[in-house]
């Protein structure tokens, strides 16, 4: 018997009907369903013949399927559930199936209800199956800066949600966002063509599903990614839920456990389905320990501090008590007068703490002159202005190089002279008050980039780049009026850029640059003319989960400090939690490096986002982190002082020992470059930066051995050097300019030791062509072909240097359907093989060039994070090339971490009483 498709009804009748049906899953399944906790990793098989949606379970496909057990309460690994709860899946080419069966202590008064149509109390109960689908997972996509798919329409993300009752009462809803920072939405009135039925016999009952591809993003293909939760609620009968993924981390934020219950970006507790071919492969979402924790066995804090003071530290919260992190739930406690009173008390206690302000001149229309000058006289507090401009204002005025949402680009000249009217005219007042700290320019500048795409800006744009560099722009056109995240995906983002693509996007940057460098001199000449001595920020880079593609030398004379925003949270969404843990060391020491001796501030995640809660470990990790990197100035993103009150004191008792830190005990120069190419990255279209994360933690965290990360554009201007570096190492060099591989062969030469872990290295300089000369020179090969590679064995050469017996791992790309990460290498004859690929053909080389050494890898390794936090032979290889130089390991710069206690600062009782959630 086959129930045809039940929509929205609550079908008793047929509910019935089925009850009479024999069940033979039922049959032969034991009569106690089993639990298996340890079990992680399940298979999805794919089936010819369809399922019969009835609720029975008796095809083959049933009897053979995985069970995905297990289900816990409040998706805590440690509450049983009083009834448990099994799902199966299995798809074919048109539709997914699952089944939920279900113990269910109640099933007599189930039974019962169900026949005599009575059964209004069990609408609460349900399971509900919640889907997210992204058939496309660009790897490279810098045209729109880190292309938020999680926000996107349909055609690039789908996520539903399937609800059934034990009486197969169901309804569908799609789950939507309309931007950033925003709650899901739960449609509930949307419509899809699928099947459910329910079975019941003894103490269980089967749910059993079957719903359309067409209607939840499609048939998913190898690499697309694809997401599952269960949940069941037991409501009337049990007032349970419980569910198939667990955490018991303080880290992650879910309530409820169901589709209302997910916020901001991307629902967190999901299951990862893989597909092949033939199978998909679900690995359960199982988090006990928080991602972000690094072990630490020994932590210095007297030992680095040199007693020299730093006169510039700052702290800051970013954020006001008031804003969209704060739930509506708090928000509504409040009236106006103890919403000020309570605002004042912020200020108390941030002024207590030695912290700065809120922004100018948002806060200076709340207090007046006179509240700056009181808040400055009582606690020395000094204020940010935040400039800002209404780009509609400066659309209507006759701006023309508009965003895809609709609004005037910042780098337009119309909009452009309208803030430098704007900064004129305020700090010709105000600039020279000692409460001013800093003017800061313009936030995340790169989020604006496909602004270029747009209609008239684009022809621009073309021409100048074939003008100027000879090169076209590789992309197509943008969509007037729609915000970037919704743009169209262009084809170039889906895979390894070839020569066309690479040339064009380092002629786009080159030319972006140069105009936000353009917004930036204007401002800087105005903040010198009417604020001298007061601090100008050019711009904010976007680093909230990897890094903009802003060169830091185009406006180092344009801007007194550099600041950036890693939020682990954001990190965490898209790359894992190997690419997140060291996120701020590494973007603070990045951005540090890159500002060449000029101050730098960090704006640190220190609240709830995307699902996830900074903890008080959290925000200390992260703060000794940027502090032992240089970072001048610290900013706190969100001020949990209603709902997250231990963070918010920590936050408090840092900012003051961060006010009164004095300079660290860290190194004037390095022995060690990391290369960085602004060149070669926006070529690449690399925005995680894996491989230069992967080398600050294995050099620095982990080996404890000082470097700098030397880029090509700084030493073109004078701001780096390779002067003195005994290992040079680079992660990736395919496109530099001539002089730069010149300057690189010379230091070599010289006697410096260089690792080449891109196979592709000094491949192409846009200006002049390619470097065939300068390659044949430094590694002694020409350009080689593709291969694919898991790992390097080390040969006798290797093993007696490095004393490395195991292999060096290979990390696969991540792109969809590109398995070639490594390269064929042709040796010259005066290398010695160090390493093999598997199959025996060589995988990594030494040659001696000059008074130096130049060791070849024929494959990046480090194309995602992993070997960051996993412990590999990469390490030894580190260590031995460090050693070999002499060169001093095991700083105690590496274990700085502000103490757990000290700086505590008075708080004030909240003026209403916070309810639990």
């Amino acid at each position: 018997m086959t129930l045809s498709t039940v929509h929205k009804t609550n079908p008793i009748l047929l509910t019935a009907l089925v009850l009479t049906v024999p069940l033979l899953f039922f049959a032969c399944a034991p009569s106690k369903m089993t639990d298996e906790p340890d079990k992680r990793v399940f298979s999805m098989k794919s089936v010819r013949d369809s399922c019969t949606i009835d609720g029975r379970l008796d095809e083959a496909v049933w009897k053979e399927a995985d069970r995905l057990g297990a289900f816990r309460v409040d998706a805590d690994p440690a509450k049983i559930p009083m009834a448990q709860t099994h799902v199966s899946l299995a798809y074919d080419s048109t539709r997914l199936f699952v089944a939920f069966v279900c113990e269910e202590p109640m099933m007599k008064q189930l039974k019962a209800d169900s026949a005599s149509g009575n059964t209004g109390a069990w609408d609460k109960d349900y399971c509900e199956i919640c889907l997210f689908s992204r058939p496309e997972t660009p790897y490279y996509s810098p045209f729109m800066q880190r292309l938020d798919y999680m926000n996107a329409r349909e055609e690039t993300r789908t996520m539903r949600h399937f609800l059934v009752s034990p009486t197969n009462n169901r309804h569908e809803g799609n789950v939507y966002k309309v931007g950033s920072h925003t709650p899901y939405i739960v449609d509930d009135a949307w419509d899809c063509n699928w099947q459910s039925s329910v079975g019941m016999q003894g103490d269980r009952y089967v749910i059993e599903i079957a719903i359309p591809w067409d209607s939840i993003g499609g048939h998913p293909k190898p690499g697309h990614t694809f997401m599952l939760n269960f949940i069941r609620n037991r409501q009337s009968s049990g007032n349970e839920i419980s569910c198939f993924n667990w955490y018991s981390d303080e880290n992650i934020r879910v309530r409820p456990f169901s589709s209302a219950g997910f916020i901001q970006e991307y629902p967190t507790i999901f299951a990862s389905t893989s597909f092949m071919d033939d199978h998909a492969v679900i690995t359960r979402f199982v988090e006990t320990k928080d991602p972000w924790a690094v072990d630490r066995p020994v932590e210095e804090y007297e030992r680095v501090l040199t007693g020299r003071p730093v006169p510039l530290r700052a702290a800051h919260f970013y954020l006001g008590l008031r804003s969209f992190l704060i739930p509506d739930r708090i928000l509504n406690l409040y009236d106006k007068g103890t919403w000020a009173a309570e605002e004042q008390n912020l200020l108390t206690e941030t002024g207590r703490a030695g912290m700065n302000g809120p922004f100018l001149p948002g806060f200076m229309n709340t207090v007046g002159v006179s509240g700056l000058d009181s808040l400055y006289r009582s606690y020395g507090m000094k204020f940010s202005l935040h400039p800002y401009i209404n780009s509609n204002e400066a659309k209507k005025a006759g701006a023309t190089i508009i965003t895809p949402g609709g609004t005037a680009a910042f780098f337009d000249p119309v909009h452009m002279s309208m803030k430098e009217k704007m900064l004129k005219n305020w700090l010709s007042k105000y600039g020279k008050e000692p409460w001013l700290f800093d003017i800061r320019g313009q936030d995340e500048p790169f989020n604006q980039i496909a602004s270029i795409l747009q209609p008239g800006t684009i022809d621009r744009v073309k021409k100048e780049l074939r003008d100027e560099f000879g090169v076209e722009l590789d992309v197509p056109a943008g969509i007037p009026d729609v915000p970037y995240q919704n743009q169209q995906v262009h084809k170039v983002s889906l895979g390894v850029p070839d020569q066309k693509t690479a040339l064009s996007r380092i002629a786009v940057f080159r030319w972006l640059n140069r105009a936000f460098a353009g917004v930036a001199r204007g401002e800087y000449a105005i903040v010198r003319t009417y604020a001298p001595g007061k601090l100008y920020q050019a711009y904010n880079r976007n680093s909230v989960a990897d890094l903009d593609f802003l060169d830091q030398s185009m406006v180092y004379d344009y801007t007194d400090y550099y600041s950036a925003d890693p939020y682990p949270s954001f990190c965490m969404l898209v790359y894992g939690g190997a690419r997140t843990r060291y996120h701020v060391g590494f973007t603070s020491k990045f951005v540090t490096d890159m500002a060449a001796g000029k101050p730098t501030q960090m704006i640190v995640q220190g609240c709830e986002m995307i699902q996830r809660l900074s903890t008080v470990e959290n925000v200390r990790e992260w703060a000794s982190q940027a502090a032992k990197a240089g970072v001048t100035m610290i900013d706190w993103w969100g001020t949990p002082r209603l709902n997250y009150p231990d963070v918010y004191r920590e936050m408090l008792r840092l900012s003051r020992l961060w006010k009164e830190l004095p300079a660290l005990d860290i190194p004037s120069s390095s022995d060690i470059a990391v290369l960085f190419s602004d060149d070669s990255r926006a070529a690449a279209g690399d925005e995680a930066l894996h491989g230069h994360y992967t080398l600050h933690v294995i050099l620095g965290e982990k080996l404890g051995a000082w470097f700098t990360y030397v880029s090509e554009n700084h030493v073109r201007k004078g701001l780096h050097t390779l002067n003195g570096k005994k290992l040079i190492i680079a992660p990736q060099l395919g496109y530099v300019s001539r002089s730069f591989a010149e300057n690189l062969i010379g230091h070599v030469e010289q006697g410096a030791t260089l690792v080449v872990l891109d196979p592709d290295a000094l491949t192409w300089d846009i200006m002049s062509g390619p470097l065939t000369d300068q390659r044949m020179k430094l590694l002694g090969i020409p350009d080689c072909s593709k291969r694919e590679a898991a790992e390097m064995l080390p040969g006798s050469e290797a093993r007696t240097r490095f004393k490395i017996d195991a292999p060096l791992p290979c990390r696969p790309l991540r792109i969809v359907g590109d398995t070639m990460n490594a390269r064929v290498l042709d040796v010259p004859g005066d290398a010695k093989i160090l390493f093999t690929y598997s199959d025996g053909s060589p995988a990594a080389y030494t040659r001696p060039l000059g008074k130096g050494e130049v060791i070849v890898f024929g494959a990046m390794p480090f194309q995602d994070s992993e070997c960051a936090i996993a412990s590999t032979p990469w390490e030894k290889f580190f260590a031995t090339l460090i050693d070999e130089q002499n060169i001093k390991r095991d700083l105690p710069i590496w274990k700085f971490m502000f103490p757990k206690t000290g700086g505590e600062v008075e708080t004030i009782d909240l003026l209403v009483k916070i309810p639990p959630e």
